[in-house]
Protein backbone atom coordinates (compact mmCIF):
# COMPACT_ATOMS: atom_id res chain seq x y z
CA UNK A 1 0.00 0.00 0.00
CA UNK A 2 2.77 2.41 0.91
CA UNK A 3 4.78 1.36 -2.14
CA UNK A 4 2.01 1.94 -4.72
CA UNK A 5 3.75 4.61 -6.80
CA UNK A 6 6.97 2.60 -6.98
CA UNK A 7 5.26 -0.69 -7.80
CA UNK A 8 2.50 0.31 -10.26
CA UNK A 9 2.55 2.25 -13.53
CA UNK A 10 -0.89 3.86 -13.26
CA UNK A 11 -0.69 5.46 -16.72
CA UNK A 12 -0.05 2.07 -18.34
CA UNK A 13 -2.82 0.54 -16.22
CA UNK A 14 -5.42 2.63 -18.05
CA UNK A 15 -4.37 1.32 -21.47
CA UNK A 16 -4.92 -2.42 -20.90
CA UNK A 17 -7.86 -4.05 -22.66
CA UNK A 18 -9.98 -5.64 -19.88
CA UNK A 19 -12.21 -3.50 -17.66
CA UNK A 20 -11.55 -3.77 -13.96
CA UNK A 21 -12.72 -1.99 -10.82
CA UNK A 22 -11.79 -1.37 -7.20
CA UNK A 23 -14.15 -0.21 -4.47
CA UNK A 24 -14.20 1.84 -1.27
CA UNK A 25 -16.93 2.82 1.20
CA UNK A 26 -17.68 6.53 1.78
CA UNK A 27 -17.98 7.10 5.52
CA UNK A 28 -19.83 10.42 5.18
CA UNK A 29 -22.22 9.45 2.35
CA UNK A 30 -22.69 5.88 3.64
CA UNK A 31 -22.44 4.44 0.15
CA UNK A 32 -20.10 2.27 -1.90
CA UNK A 33 -17.88 3.90 -4.52
CA UNK A 34 -16.60 1.85 -7.48
CA UNK A 35 -13.69 3.17 -9.57
CA UNK A 36 -12.93 1.92 -13.07
CA UNK A 37 -9.43 1.64 -14.51
CA UNK A 38 -9.53 5.26 -15.73
CA UNK A 39 -9.94 6.45 -12.14
CA UNK A 40 -7.47 4.11 -10.41
CA UNK A 41 -4.73 6.24 -8.87
CA UNK A 42 -2.39 5.74 -5.94
CA UNK A 43 -4.90 7.56 -3.71
CA UNK A 44 -8.00 5.62 -4.82
CA UNK A 45 -6.02 2.40 -4.46
CA UNK A 46 -5.07 3.35 -0.91
CA UNK A 47 -8.72 4.06 -0.17
CA UNK A 48 -9.71 0.64 -1.54
CA UNK A 49 -7.09 -0.96 0.72
CA UNK A 50 -7.74 1.07 3.89
CA UNK A 51 -8.95 -1.79 6.04
CA UNK A 52 -10.22 -0.27 9.31
CA UNK A 53 -8.49 -3.13 11.15
CA UNK A 54 -5.10 -1.89 9.96
CA UNK A 55 -5.17 1.63 8.53
CA UNK A 56 -6.90 4.89 9.21
CA UNK A 57 -9.47 6.12 6.60
CA UNK A 58 -8.06 7.56 3.39
CA UNK A 59 -9.36 10.84 1.96
CA UNK A 60 -10.37 10.97 -1.72
CA UNK A 61 -11.74 14.29 -2.95
CA UNK A 62 -12.29 15.40 0.63
CA UNK A 63 -14.33 12.30 1.50
CA UNK A 64 -13.04 9.77 4.07
CA UNK A 65 -13.07 6.21 2.70
CA UNK A 66 -12.41 2.72 4.01
CA UNK A 67 -11.87 -0.58 2.21
CA UNK A 68 -15.01 -1.56 0.27
CA UNK A 69 -14.37 -5.29 0.63
CA UNK A 70 -15.01 -5.04 4.38
CA UNK A 71 -18.72 -4.51 3.69
CA UNK A 72 -19.21 -5.90 0.19
CA UNK A 73 -16.31 -8.15 -0.86
CA UNK A 74 -17.52 -8.93 -4.39
CA UNK A 75 -19.78 -5.98 -5.31
CA UNK A 76 -22.10 -8.02 -7.52
CA UNK A 77 -24.99 -5.57 -7.24
CA UNK A 78 -23.10 -2.50 -8.36
CA UNK A 79 -21.53 -4.29 -11.30
CA UNK A 80 -23.91 -7.00 -12.51
CA UNK A 81 -27.36 -6.16 -11.16
CA UNK A 82 -30.35 -6.55 -13.49
CA UNK A 83 -32.48 -4.28 -11.30
CA UNK A 84 -33.23 -0.81 -12.57
CA UNK A 85 -31.94 0.80 -9.37
CA UNK A 86 -29.07 0.32 -9.11
CA UNK A 87 -28.50 -0.83 -12.71
CA UNK A 88 -25.31 -2.83 -13.00
CA UNK A 89 -22.54 -1.48 -15.18
CA UNK A 90 -22.21 -4.84 -16.95
CA UNK A 91 -25.65 -6.41 -16.64
CA UNK A 92 -25.20 -7.91 -20.13
CA UNK A 93 -22.49 -10.30 -18.91
CA UNK A 94 -23.73 -13.87 -19.07
CA UNK A 95 -20.78 -15.82 -17.63
CA UNK A 96 -19.06 -15.11 -14.32
CA UNK A 97 -15.87 -16.69 -12.98
CA UNK A 98 -15.18 -15.98 -9.31
CA UNK A 99 -11.55 -16.48 -8.31
CA UNK A 100 -9.56 -16.52 -5.12
CA UNK A 101 -12.13 -16.47 -2.31
CA UNK A 102 -10.30 -17.53 0.88
CA UNK A 103 -11.61 -20.76 2.41
CA UNK A 104 -12.54 -19.43 5.82
CA UNK A 105 -12.90 -22.89 7.37
CA UNK A 106 -9.30 -23.68 6.36
CA UNK A 107 -8.03 -20.34 7.66
CA UNK A 108 -9.32 -21.13 11.14
CA UNK A 109 -6.11 -22.41 12.70
CA UNK A 110 -4.35 -22.06 16.04
CA UNK A 111 -2.33 -18.82 15.71
CA UNK A 112 1.42 -19.29 15.94
CA UNK A 113 2.12 -15.78 17.18
CA UNK A 114 0.42 -12.42 17.77
CA UNK A 115 0.88 -11.31 14.16
CA UNK A 116 -0.62 -14.55 12.87
CA UNK A 117 -3.64 -14.10 15.15
CA UNK A 118 -4.10 -10.53 13.91
CA UNK A 119 -4.11 -11.52 10.24
CA UNK A 120 -6.52 -14.41 10.83
CA UNK A 121 -8.92 -12.12 12.68
CA UNK A 122 -9.11 -10.05 9.48
CA UNK A 123 -9.12 -12.72 6.77
CA UNK A 124 -11.56 -15.27 8.27
CA UNK A 125 -14.56 -12.86 8.44
CA UNK A 126 -13.66 -11.39 5.05
CA UNK A 127 -13.59 -14.81 3.40
CA UNK A 128 -16.89 -15.83 4.98
CA UNK A 129 -18.55 -12.54 3.96
CA UNK A 130 -17.45 -13.16 0.37
CA UNK A 131 -18.89 -16.67 0.41
CA UNK A 132 -22.19 -15.42 1.80
CA UNK A 133 -22.41 -12.77 -0.91
CA UNK A 134 -21.60 -15.38 -3.56
CA UNK A 135 -24.35 -17.72 -2.32
CA UNK A 136 -26.94 -14.92 -2.48
CA UNK A 137 -25.82 -14.04 -6.01
CA UNK A 138 -26.08 -17.68 -7.10
CA UNK A 139 -29.62 -17.93 -5.71
CA UNK A 140 -30.61 -14.68 -7.40
CA UNK A 141 -29.28 -15.88 -10.77
CA UNK A 142 -30.67 -19.41 -10.60
CA UNK A 143 -33.67 -18.40 -12.74
CA UNK A 144 -34.13 -16.37 -15.91
CA UNK A 145 -33.25 -12.67 -15.67
CA UNK A 146 -35.79 -10.33 -17.26
CA UNK A 147 -36.25 -12.80 -20.09
CA UNK A 148 -32.54 -13.64 -20.35
CA UNK A 149 -31.19 -17.11 -19.50
CA UNK A 150 -29.52 -17.65 -16.08
CA UNK A 151 -25.89 -16.63 -15.85
CA UNK A 152 -23.21 -19.29 -15.85
CA UNK A 153 -21.29 -18.98 -12.57
CA UNK A 154 -17.98 -20.84 -12.18
CA UNK A 155 -16.18 -20.90 -8.83
CA UNK A 156 -12.96 -22.90 -9.25
CA UNK A 157 -11.17 -23.88 -6.06
CA UNK A 158 -7.72 -22.36 -6.54
CA UNK A 159 -6.48 -23.81 -3.26
CA UNK A 160 -7.50 -27.44 -3.79
CA UNK A 161 -3.88 -28.56 -4.23
CA UNK A 162 -2.70 -27.02 -0.92
CA UNK A 163 -2.02 -29.75 1.62
CA UNK A 164 -3.48 -29.63 5.12
CA UNK A 165 0.05 -29.34 6.53
CA UNK A 166 0.61 -26.07 4.65
CA UNK A 167 -2.63 -24.28 5.59
CA UNK A 168 -1.27 -22.88 8.89
CA UNK A 169 1.33 -20.99 6.79
CA UNK A 170 -0.92 -19.92 3.91
CA UNK A 171 -1.24 -16.27 5.07
CA UNK A 172 2.41 -15.81 6.03
CA UNK A 173 3.83 -12.49 4.90
CA UNK A 174 6.87 -13.83 3.09
CA UNK A 175 8.25 -13.84 -0.42
CA UNK A 176 8.35 -17.63 -0.57
CA UNK A 177 4.69 -17.91 0.42
CA UNK A 178 3.66 -15.32 -2.17
CA UNK A 179 5.55 -17.27 -4.84
CA UNK A 180 3.92 -20.49 -3.64
CA UNK A 181 0.38 -19.05 -3.71
CA UNK A 182 0.99 -17.51 -7.14
CA UNK A 183 2.13 -20.87 -8.51
CA UNK A 184 -0.84 -22.68 -6.97
CA UNK A 185 -3.34 -20.17 -8.35
CA UNK A 186 -1.66 -20.02 -11.75
CA UNK A 187 -1.71 -23.81 -12.12
CA UNK A 188 -5.39 -23.93 -11.07
CA UNK A 189 -6.38 -21.32 -13.67
CA UNK A 190 -4.41 -23.18 -16.34
CA UNK A 191 -6.39 -26.30 -15.44
CA UNK A 192 -9.63 -24.29 -15.55
CA UNK A 193 -8.80 -23.02 -19.07
CA UNK A 194 -7.97 -26.53 -20.23
CA UNK A 195 -11.19 -27.93 -18.74
CA UNK A 196 -13.24 -25.19 -20.38
CA UNK A 197 -11.54 -25.77 -23.72
CA UNK A 198 -12.15 -29.52 -23.56
CA UNK A 199 -15.80 -29.20 -22.55
CA UNK A 200 -16.31 -26.08 -24.71
CA UNK A 201 -18.07 -24.20 -21.93
CA UNK A 202 -18.60 -20.93 -23.73
CA UNK A 203 -21.05 -18.03 -23.55
CA UNK A 204 -24.00 -17.78 -25.93
CA UNK A 205 -22.05 -16.50 -28.95
CA UNK A 206 -18.39 -17.39 -29.53
CA UNK A 207 -17.83 -14.39 -31.78
CA UNK A 208 -19.23 -11.88 -29.27
CA UNK A 209 -18.35 -13.57 -26.01
CA UNK A 210 -18.41 -11.65 -22.78
CA UNK A 211 -16.89 -13.15 -19.65
CA UNK A 212 -16.70 -11.52 -16.26
CA UNK A 213 -13.94 -12.51 -13.83
CA UNK A 214 -14.26 -11.51 -10.19
CA UNK A 215 -11.29 -11.89 -7.89
CA UNK A 216 -10.96 -11.34 -4.17
CA UNK A 217 -7.26 -10.93 -3.50
CA UNK A 218 -6.00 -12.79 -0.41
CA UNK A 219 -3.23 -10.32 0.26
CA UNK A 220 -4.95 -7.03 -0.54
CA UNK A 221 -8.64 -7.59 0.07
CA UNK A 222 -10.56 -5.22 -2.28
CA UNK A 223 -13.14 -6.62 -4.62
CA UNK A 224 -11.90 -6.38 -8.19
CA UNK A 225 -13.89 -7.16 -11.32
CA UNK A 226 -12.47 -7.58 -14.82
CA UNK A 227 -14.28 -7.94 -18.10
CA UNK A 228 -12.79 -9.11 -21.37
CA UNK A 229 -14.18 -9.59 -24.86
CA UNK A 230 -12.07 -12.72 -25.41
CA UNK A 231 -13.44 -16.01 -24.15
CA UNK A 232 -11.13 -18.33 -22.19
CA UNK A 233 -12.48 -21.50 -23.82
CA UNK A 234 -11.21 -21.89 -27.38
CA UNK A 235 -12.01 -24.74 -29.70
CA UNK A 236 -8.88 -26.21 -31.35
CA UNK A 237 -8.21 -24.64 -34.71
CA UNK A 238 -10.01 -21.35 -34.05
CA UNK A 239 -9.26 -17.94 -32.64
CA UNK A 240 -12.37 -15.95 -31.84
CA UNK A 241 -13.17 -12.29 -31.13
CA UNK A 242 -12.98 -11.34 -34.78
CA UNK A 243 -9.52 -12.71 -35.62
CA UNK A 244 -8.98 -14.25 -39.03
CA UNK A 245 -9.05 -18.06 -38.59
CA UNK A 246 -5.45 -18.96 -39.45
CA UNK A 247 -5.71 -22.17 -37.43
CA UNK A 248 -4.18 -20.76 -34.27
CA UNK A 249 -4.72 -22.74 -31.10
CA UNK A 250 -4.15 -20.44 -28.19
CA UNK A 251 -4.17 -20.65 -24.45
CA UNK A 252 -1.63 -18.09 -23.26
CA UNK A 253 -1.29 -19.89 -19.94
CA UNK A 254 -0.18 -23.15 -21.60
CA UNK A 255 0.87 -23.38 -25.24
CA UNK A 256 0.23 -21.77 -28.62
CA UNK A 257 0.08 -23.55 -31.97
CA UNK A 258 0.27 -21.63 -35.26
CA UNK A 259 -0.53 -23.45 -38.50
CA UNK A 260 -0.34 -22.05 -42.02
CA UNK A 261 -3.46 -23.35 -43.83
CA UNK A 262 -3.76 -24.66 -47.37
CA UNK A 263 -4.64 -22.07 -50.04
CA UNK A 264 -4.73 -19.12 -47.64
CA UNK A 265 -6.20 -15.73 -48.47
CA UNK A 266 -4.08 -12.58 -48.28
CA UNK A 267 -5.66 -11.74 -44.92
CA UNK A 268 -4.79 -15.19 -43.61
CA UNK A 269 -1.20 -14.79 -44.81
CA UNK A 270 -0.96 -11.43 -43.05
CA UNK A 271 -2.41 -12.87 -39.85
CA UNK A 272 -0.03 -15.84 -40.00
CA UNK A 273 2.99 -13.54 -40.37
CA UNK A 274 1.85 -11.54 -37.34
CA UNK A 275 1.36 -14.66 -35.17
CA UNK A 276 4.61 -16.19 -36.39
CA UNK A 277 6.66 -13.07 -35.64
CA UNK A 278 5.20 -12.82 -32.13
CA UNK A 279 5.75 -16.50 -31.47
CA UNK A 280 9.20 -17.09 -32.95
CA UNK A 281 10.81 -13.67 -33.30
CA UNK A 282 11.39 -14.49 -36.98
CA UNK A 283 9.76 -13.51 -40.27
CA UNK A 284 9.55 -14.87 -43.83
CA UNK A 285 11.18 -12.28 -46.09
CA UNK A 286 10.00 -13.82 -49.37
CA UNK A 287 6.58 -14.38 -50.94
CA UNK A 288 4.88 -17.54 -49.73
CA UNK A 289 4.84 -20.18 -52.47
CA UNK A 290 2.33 -22.92 -53.25
CA UNK A 291 4.40 -25.58 -51.48
CA UNK A 292 4.79 -23.42 -48.39
CA UNK A 293 3.59 -25.18 -45.23
CA UNK A 294 4.23 -24.45 -41.58
CA UNK A 295 3.21 -25.76 -38.19
CA UNK A 296 4.79 -24.47 -34.99
CA UNK A 297 4.13 -24.93 -31.28
CA UNK A 298 5.53 -22.87 -28.40
CA UNK A 299 5.33 -23.15 -24.63
CA UNK A 300 7.42 -22.12 -21.65
CA UNK A 301 9.36 -24.12 -19.10
CA UNK A 302 10.05 -21.43 -16.52
CA UNK A 303 12.43 -18.94 -18.13
CA UNK A 304 13.05 -21.21 -21.12
CA UNK A 305 10.90 -20.90 -24.25
CA UNK A 306 10.37 -24.12 -26.23
CA UNK A 307 9.60 -24.26 -29.98
CA UNK A 308 8.71 -27.33 -32.06
CA UNK A 309 8.34 -26.41 -35.76
CA UNK A 310 7.56 -28.52 -38.86
CA UNK A 311 8.32 -26.58 -42.07
CA UNK A 312 8.80 -27.16 -45.78
CA UNK A 313 10.84 -25.04 -48.24
CA UNK A 314 10.87 -21.89 -46.13
CA UNK A 315 13.28 -19.10 -45.35
CA UNK A 316 13.19 -17.50 -41.89
CA UNK A 317 15.03 -14.30 -41.01
CA UNK A 318 15.48 -12.70 -37.60
CA UNK A 319 13.59 -9.45 -37.16
CA UNK A 320 15.43 -6.14 -37.29
CA UNK A 321 16.95 -4.78 -34.08
CA UNK A 322 14.28 -3.25 -31.85
CA UNK A 323 11.38 -5.07 -33.52
CA UNK A 324 11.80 -8.36 -31.73
CA UNK A 325 11.30 -8.61 -27.95
CA UNK A 326 12.45 -12.25 -28.05
CA UNK A 327 15.71 -11.66 -29.94
CA UNK A 328 18.47 -9.43 -28.67
CA UNK A 329 18.35 -10.54 -25.03
CA UNK A 330 18.35 -14.27 -25.78
CA UNK A 331 20.45 -17.04 -27.23
CA UNK A 332 18.82 -19.86 -29.17
CA UNK A 333 19.68 -23.54 -28.97
CA UNK A 334 18.58 -25.32 -32.16
CA UNK A 335 18.27 -29.04 -32.84
CA UNK A 336 17.65 -30.36 -36.38
CA UNK A 337 15.36 -33.32 -35.63
CA UNK A 338 14.77 -34.10 -39.32
CA UNK A 339 15.64 -32.59 -42.70
CA UNK A 340 18.35 -29.95 -42.96
CA UNK A 341 18.85 -26.20 -42.71
CA UNK A 342 21.33 -23.67 -44.10
CA UNK A 343 22.10 -20.76 -41.75
CA UNK A 344 23.56 -17.49 -43.05
CA UNK A 345 25.24 -15.05 -40.69
CA UNK A 346 27.93 -12.36 -41.19
CA UNK A 347 28.00 -13.19 -44.91
CA UNK A 348 28.83 -16.87 -44.36
CA UNK A 349 26.66 -19.95 -44.95
CA UNK A 350 26.80 -23.17 -42.93
CA UNK A 351 24.81 -26.32 -43.60
CA UNK A 352 23.43 -28.38 -40.69
CA UNK A 353 22.05 -31.87 -41.44
CA UNK A 354 19.69 -33.97 -39.32
CA UNK A 355 21.03 -34.52 -35.78
CA UNK A 356 22.90 -31.21 -35.62
CA UNK A 357 22.90 -29.08 -32.46
CA UNK A 358 23.96 -25.44 -32.39
CA UNK A 359 23.69 -22.26 -30.30
CA UNK A 360 23.21 -18.86 -31.91
CA UNK A 361 23.15 -15.37 -30.38
CA UNK A 362 19.93 -13.49 -31.17
CA UNK A 363 21.75 -10.14 -31.05
CA UNK A 364 23.33 -10.86 -34.44
CA UNK A 365 20.97 -11.07 -37.46
CA UNK A 366 20.81 -14.47 -39.18
CA UNK A 367 18.74 -16.31 -41.77
CA UNK A 368 17.60 -19.94 -41.91
CA UNK A 369 16.73 -21.75 -45.15
CA UNK A 370 14.92 -25.08 -44.75
CA UNK A 371 15.40 -27.62 -47.52
CA UNK A 372 12.38 -29.88 -48.04
CA UNK A 373 10.46 -31.05 -44.96
CA UNK A 374 12.31 -30.17 -41.76
CA UNK A 375 11.56 -30.43 -38.05
CA UNK A 376 13.32 -27.84 -35.89
CA UNK A 377 13.47 -27.85 -32.10
CA UNK A 378 14.59 -24.56 -30.53
CA UNK A 379 15.08 -23.26 -27.00
CA UNK A 380 14.97 -19.55 -26.21
CA UNK A 381 17.43 -18.96 -23.32
CA UNK A 382 17.62 -15.59 -21.49
CA UNK A 383 21.18 -14.29 -21.46
CA UNK A 384 20.65 -13.06 -17.92
CA UNK A 385 19.94 -16.61 -16.75
CA UNK A 386 23.18 -17.83 -18.35
CA UNK A 387 25.13 -14.93 -16.89
CA UNK A 388 23.79 -15.69 -13.41
CA UNK A 389 25.22 -19.21 -13.71
CA UNK A 390 28.60 -18.00 -14.89
CA UNK A 391 28.09 -19.36 -18.41
CA UNK A 392 29.07 -17.72 -21.69
CA UNK A 393 26.03 -15.73 -22.80
CA UNK A 394 27.07 -14.09 -26.07
CA UNK A 395 29.03 -15.05 -29.15
CA UNK A 396 29.35 -13.50 -32.59
CA UNK A 397 29.77 -16.95 -34.09
CA UNK A 398 27.55 -20.03 -34.05
CA UNK A 399 28.63 -22.44 -31.30
CA UNK A 400 28.54 -26.11 -32.29
CA UNK A 401 29.25 -28.62 -29.49
CA UNK A 402 31.20 -31.82 -30.06
CA UNK A 403 28.59 -34.26 -31.37
CA UNK A 404 30.80 -37.24 -30.56
CA UNK A 405 30.20 -36.50 -26.86
CA UNK A 406 27.58 -38.84 -25.32
CA UNK A 407 26.50 -35.96 -23.06
CA UNK A 408 25.64 -33.82 -26.08
CA UNK A 409 23.75 -36.58 -27.91
CA UNK A 410 21.83 -37.50 -24.75
CA UNK A 411 20.80 -33.88 -24.17
CA UNK A 412 19.86 -33.48 -27.84
CA UNK A 413 17.56 -36.51 -27.73
CA UNK A 414 16.11 -35.34 -24.43
CA UNK A 415 15.26 -31.92 -25.88
CA UNK A 416 13.52 -33.53 -28.87
CA UNK A 417 11.42 -35.64 -26.51
CA UNK A 418 10.55 -32.71 -24.22
CA UNK A 419 9.63 -30.37 -27.09
CA UNK A 420 7.22 -32.93 -28.56
CA UNK A 421 4.89 -32.93 -25.54
CA UNK A 422 1.27 -31.96 -26.29
CA UNK A 423 -0.10 -32.51 -22.76
CA UNK A 424 2.00 -30.19 -20.64
CA UNK A 425 2.96 -31.02 -17.04
CA UNK A 426 2.07 -28.81 -14.09
CA UNK A 427 3.43 -25.28 -13.77
CA UNK A 428 5.69 -26.23 -10.87
CA UNK A 429 7.16 -29.14 -12.80
CA UNK A 430 7.75 -26.96 -15.88
CA UNK A 431 9.59 -24.45 -13.69
CA UNK A 432 11.87 -27.25 -12.48
CA UNK A 433 12.42 -28.48 -16.05
CA UNK A 434 13.40 -24.95 -17.08
CA UNK A 435 15.88 -24.54 -14.22
CA UNK A 436 17.48 -27.93 -14.88
CA UNK A 437 17.68 -27.17 -18.60
CA UNK A 438 19.54 -23.95 -17.82
CA UNK A 439 21.93 -25.87 -15.58
CA UNK A 440 22.69 -28.31 -18.43
CA UNK A 441 23.46 -25.55 -20.95
CA UNK A 442 27.11 -25.88 -19.95
CA UNK A 443 27.16 -29.03 -22.10
CA UNK A 444 26.03 -27.18 -25.24
CA UNK A 445 28.04 -23.98 -24.75
CA UNK A 446 31.30 -25.70 -25.63
CA UNK A 447 32.91 -26.16 -29.00
CA UNK A 448 35.66 -28.51 -30.16
CA UNK A 449 38.24 -26.19 -28.59
CA UNK A 450 36.89 -26.56 -25.07
CA UNK A 451 34.44 -25.11 -22.59
CA UNK A 452 33.44 -21.46 -22.52
CA UNK A 453 32.24 -21.37 -18.91
CA UNK A 454 33.76 -20.45 -15.58
CA UNK A 455 34.79 -22.82 -12.79
CA UNK A 456 32.10 -24.88 -11.10
CA UNK A 457 32.52 -23.34 -7.64
CA UNK A 458 31.99 -19.84 -9.07
CA UNK A 459 28.79 -21.02 -10.70
CA UNK A 460 27.52 -22.48 -7.42
CA UNK A 461 28.25 -19.25 -5.52
CA UNK A 462 26.45 -17.21 -8.19
CA UNK A 463 23.44 -19.52 -8.12
CA UNK A 464 23.35 -19.52 -4.32
CA UNK A 465 23.39 -15.72 -4.14
CA UNK A 466 20.73 -15.46 -6.83
CA UNK A 467 18.49 -17.87 -4.95
CA UNK A 468 19.03 -16.03 -1.66
CA UNK A 469 18.10 -12.71 -3.27
CA UNK A 470 14.91 -14.30 -4.58
CA UNK A 471 13.93 -15.71 -1.17
CA UNK A 472 15.04 -13.03 1.27
CA UNK A 473 11.46 -12.64 2.48
CA UNK A 474 11.29 -16.26 3.63
CA UNK A 475 12.00 -16.23 7.37
CA UNK A 476 12.50 -20.02 7.33
CA UNK A 477 15.30 -19.94 4.76
CA UNK A 478 18.33 -21.90 5.95
CA UNK A 479 21.53 -23.43 4.59
CA UNK A 480 19.95 -26.88 4.19
CA UNK A 481 17.19 -25.51 1.94
CA UNK A 482 19.67 -23.58 -0.17
CA UNK A 483 21.99 -26.59 -0.54
CA UNK A 484 19.09 -28.89 -1.41
CA UNK A 485 17.92 -26.57 -4.19
CA UNK A 486 21.48 -26.35 -5.53
CA UNK A 487 21.79 -30.16 -5.26
CA UNK A 488 24.99 -30.02 -3.22
CA UNK A 489 25.78 -30.78 0.41
CA UNK A 490 25.38 -28.12 3.08
CA UNK A 491 29.00 -28.69 4.15
CA UNK A 492 30.30 -27.99 0.64
CA UNK A 493 28.17 -24.85 0.35
CA UNK A 494 29.46 -23.62 3.72
CA UNK A 495 33.03 -24.26 2.56
CA UNK A 496 32.53 -22.14 -0.57
CA UNK A 497 31.21 -19.19 1.45
CA UNK A 498 34.06 -19.51 3.97
CA UNK A 499 36.46 -19.01 1.07
CA UNK A 500 34.82 -15.60 0.61
CA UNK A 501 35.31 -14.78 4.29
CA UNK A 502 31.72 -15.23 5.47
CA UNK A 503 29.06 -17.84 6.22
CA UNK A 504 25.86 -18.58 4.33
CA UNK A 505 23.50 -17.27 7.02
CA UNK A 506 25.67 -14.23 7.76
CA UNK A 507 25.44 -13.37 4.06
CA UNK A 508 21.65 -13.85 4.20
CA UNK A 509 21.38 -11.54 7.24
CA UNK A 510 23.54 -8.86 5.62
CA UNK A 511 21.41 -8.93 2.46
CA UNK A 512 18.22 -8.67 4.51
CA UNK A 513 19.58 -5.73 6.47
CA UNK A 514 20.77 -3.93 3.33
CA UNK A 515 17.34 -4.33 1.75
CA UNK A 516 15.64 -3.25 4.99
CA UNK A 517 17.80 -0.12 5.29
CA UNK A 518 16.84 0.88 1.74
CA UNK A 519 13.14 0.42 2.50
CA UNK A 520 13.36 2.16 5.86
CA UNK A 521 14.95 5.25 4.33
CA UNK A 522 12.30 5.35 1.64
CA UNK A 523 9.14 4.43 3.53
CA UNK A 524 9.73 3.70 7.22
CA UNK A 525 8.30 6.75 8.98
CA UNK A 526 5.53 5.02 10.95
CA UNK A 527 5.32 2.04 13.25
CA UNK A 528 3.17 -0.05 10.91
CA UNK A 529 5.57 0.54 8.03
CA UNK A 530 8.53 -0.60 10.17
CA UNK A 531 6.63 -3.80 11.00
CA UNK A 532 5.79 -4.41 7.33
CA UNK A 533 9.43 -3.94 6.32
CA UNK A 534 10.50 -6.44 8.99
CA UNK A 535 8.25 -9.16 7.58
CA UNK A 536 8.96 -8.29 3.94
CA UNK A 537 12.70 -8.75 4.59
CA UNK A 538 12.28 -12.13 6.28
CA UNK A 539 12.71 -11.29 9.97
CA UNK A 540 10.81 -13.35 12.51
CA UNK A 541 9.42 -10.32 14.34
CA UNK A 542 9.72 -6.51 14.40
CA UNK A 543 11.67 -6.68 17.68
CA UNK A 544 14.22 -9.09 16.19
CA UNK A 545 14.50 -6.84 13.15
CA UNK A 546 15.07 -3.70 15.26
CA UNK A 547 17.71 -5.45 17.38
CA UNK A 548 19.66 -6.77 14.37
CA UNK A 549 19.34 -3.43 12.56
CA UNK A 550 20.75 -1.44 15.47
CA UNK A 551 23.50 -3.98 16.07
CA UNK A 552 24.58 -3.80 12.42
CA UNK A 553 24.12 -0.09 11.63
CA UNK A 554 24.42 1.49 15.09
CA UNK A 555 20.97 3.16 14.94
CA UNK A 556 17.40 1.92 15.26
CA UNK A 557 15.19 1.64 12.16
CA UNK A 558 13.11 4.60 13.33
CA UNK A 559 16.19 6.77 13.80
CA UNK A 560 17.47 5.70 10.37
CA UNK A 561 14.12 6.70 8.84
CA UNK A 562 14.26 10.10 10.52
CA UNK A 563 17.80 10.68 9.34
Amino acid sequence: MHFAEGAIDFDALRTIDPDFYISAYHLSDRKMEVWGKDMVTAQTLRAALSSPSIYSPCSVGGVECIEGAVLRPLNFDLLLSDDEDPFGRHSDIDSVIVLDIPRSEKLIQSPRNLYDARVRSIMVPLGQAARNELELFQLKNANTRNGNPPRKILVPDLTASISDDYWPKVIDWSSSNMHFLFDVGYAAVVQLCNDMARSRICPRDREEASICVIRLNKALGPSCIARTSETCALAPGRVISGLVPVNVWRCSLTLAIVEYPANPSSKQQERWRHEFENQCGMTCPRDLGENFTSWSKTWNAGQVGVLDARVRDQTWASLLQGRCPVGEDYVFVKVIASGSVIISQHGEERSFPVGSVLTIDGAWPFQERFLGSTRLIALRIPKQALKARGYAYGSRRIIVPELSSPDVTFLRDLLICVAGQMELPSLQFRERVGEQTLDMMETLLSGPTGYLVSGRSDIIILRAKTMIARRLGDSRLNIEQIATELRISANYLAKLFRREGTTVMRYVLEQRLDRARSLVKQFGQHRMQIQEIAYICGFESPSHFSRMFKQHFGVSPRDAAGA
